[in-house]
């Protein structure tokens, strides 16, 4: 009797196993796909240059076999917008098999035509999914913008140029109604001047820059509510915070040639590149490069931050921060001085072997070492980050050669000896501070989110006896007759 019962239920074992094969389509109308996400964005894309490479995942979670009646790009051919279908470039294809459990890749990309507009425009369209009669979509969203193309000519562009006529004037000032796109290196030719507004916005492509030649000067004139912007034309929220984009790994970002002169950054960002700011020099005491950066933030560079060899520089109120190698290095002489700047340095991508600013008089070039003398103060100033030796200070006695640096009034993390008269009220190595059980950094707000700004128990707060002639901070708000060290004043 057992056995006769066993038979008819192993037989409906092996139907209902058989009639939920994988392989078997599944045509109920209510089984639907499962998307990895139901909308693509794309932020910024500049008209005519394409974007990166989106990509996402369409799963069949049943039992059994899907068919894809078709995927179409609904906006068909005239789209802006581009699809690849697991492989296979299409604006539709129909048909397809989806196994139980599997999945397929849809990639997608845009292109934004001109429209001789300064504000950015909004593109639109979708990936629709017929599946048994149901339709599902993902959005596809893109936001374009008209810009000015600079390319280079022969390795280099000179400004100041007429983009019209290409005929050069005495002087060129960027316009700032759209941003500005590079590829190559832009430069400011010899014995003239370019201006760049409030508010321009400047996009560097892989390796390319901005020079300024001998003789020739660079006005950056932006303010604390409209700063100009130098970056990567990479604006995607994925290359937000990628370092290492833009400019040379050897000539840098702006690069100042031997004898740029009087050159002036103000309320500048300049980030995600390899160097920063370069100035290049001869060791001539009269043909230094010239810049003062005042109210500006350098950040997130895969190399340094500020690179001077024997260059004339005065800073005031800047923030170098978060550098793959040093957020300042003077490494072969020069006239330096620095203000109310913050240095900051809590890199996170790899190993950083060495102190965040480097103090030198000399410069290794093969067998040779090339000395120059050097006079660097710091005033106020912040040097700290994740090292526990954040100061190089690298002398070379040298025949008719000065070396002189001096921190007055700062806070610094380092090992070196600071009894010696280079050390005036100079704070060393402040502990960490706990508030409420929870341990932070002494002296910013948030450095896992690049918050260099003071909070209330800061070790910087009131800490510097004068303001130094700078009543107002890097932001704007005023200094009180008791500073706070650094390029930003403690606000409530």
């Amino acid at each position: 009797m057992l056995k006769k019962i066993l038979i008819p239920l192993a037989l409906l074992i092996v139907l209902f196993c058989f009639s939920c094969r994988k392989d078997k389509l599944i045509t109920d109308s209510s089984a639907q796909l499962e998307f990895s996400t139901d909308t693509i964005i794309f932020d910024t894309v500049f008209t005519q240059i394409g974007s990166i490479t989106k990509v996402f995942k369409i799963y069949n979670p049943h039992l059994q076999t899907v068919n894809i009646s078709s995927i179409e790009l609904a906006g068909g051919e005239p789209s802006n917008f581009r699809i690849n279908i697991d492989g296979v470039s299409a604006i539709k294809q129909t048909d397809i098999e989806l196994k139980s459990k599997d999945s397929l890749y849809i990639f997608v990309e845009v292109t934004v035509d001109p429209t001789e507009t300064s504000n950015p425009m909004i593109i639109t369209d979708s990936i629709i999914f017929i599946t048994n009669g149901n339709q599902q979509d993902v959005d596809l969203v893109a936001w374009g913008q008209d810009f000015y193309y600079w390319y280079s000519i022969g390795g280099k562009y000179f400004f100041p140029i007429n983009q019209e006529t290409e005929e050069f004037n005495t002087g060129y000032t960027l316009p700032n109604d759209k941003p500005h796109v590079v590829y190559g290196y832009l430069t400011v030719d010899s014995s003239n001047t370019l201006t760049i507004q409030a508010g321009t916005k400047m996009h560097f492509h892989q390796y390319s820059g901005l020079a300024v030649d001998v003789a020739a000067s660079l006005f950056v004139e932006g303010t604390a509510d409209n700063p100009v912007i130098f970056t990567s034309d990479r604006t995607d929220i994925d290359y937000r915070d990628i370092p290492g984009q833009w400019g040379h790994p050897i000539f840098g970002g702006i690069w100042f040639y031997t004898e740029s002169l009087n050159s002036t950054i103000d309320h500048a960002i300049i980030r995600n590149g390899n160097i920063g700011i370069k100035t290049d020099s001869t060791a001539n005491p009269n043909s230094n490069t010239v810049l003062t950066i005042t109210n500006s933030v350098i950040e997130n560079m895969s190399g340094v931050g500020l690179l001077a060899y024997n260059s004339t520089i005065k800073a005031d109120n800047c923030i170098i921060s978060n550098c793959g190698q040093h957020t300042l290095a003077l490494p072969w002489g020069g006239d330096y001085e620095f203000n109310h700047c913050t240095f900051a340095n809590y890199w996170t991508y790899e190993s950083r072997n060495l102190g965040q600013l480097v103090v030198s008089n000399y410069f290794e070039a093969g067998s040779k070492k090339q000395h120059w003398s050097i006079d660097a103060e710091f005033n106020n100033c912040i040097v700290h980050g994740n090292k526990t030796e954040e100061l190089v200070i690298e002398e070379v006695e040298f025949s008719g050669m000065t070396f002189n640096y001096q921190f007055n009034d700062c806070i610094l993390r380092t090992e070196l000896n600071t009894t010696t008269s280079n050390y005036n009220n100079a704070l060393i190595n402040p502990a960490n501070i706990t508030i409420d059980g929870v341990t932070r950094n002494p002296i910013f707000a948030d450095v896992e989110i690049d918050d260099y700004h003071l909070f209330e128990q800061s070790v910087a707060v009131d800490y510097c006896p004068e303001i130094l002639g700078l009543e107002i901070d890097k932001d704007g708000v005023a200094r009180d007759s008791n500073p706070d060290a650094g390029a930003v004043e403690y606000t409530p």
